[in-house]
């Protein structure tokens, strides 16, 4: 259980969440950053994190995603434009 402010909320992970990230396509793949000032971004699911972490991906670290992986997490519904 989680208590955010008078708000009580059942959690199964509580260190799983989405993430918002600004997304671009350049000759060698997809790169995934962090969002920060842009004005638009991309949300994930939850199994869209997790899916990209087991692919290796890290914020800043290793931010480039395949044309694969992109269109699978596309396909699947788990990453969407906010």
């Amino acid at each position: 259980m989680v208590q955010q402010g008078n708000f009580k909320c059942h959690v199964s992970n509580p260190s799983k969440h989405k993430m918002f990230l600004f997304i671009f396509e350049d000759d060698h793949g997809w790169v995934y950053e962090p969002h920060g000032v842009e004005p638009c971004f991309w949300s994930t699911s939850l199994e869209g994190s997790d899916i990209l972490k087991a692919s290796g991906w890290k914020p800043y670290e290793m931010h480039r995603v395949s044309h694969h992986l992109h269109k699978a997490l596309l396909k699947a519904g788990h990453l969407r434009r906010v």
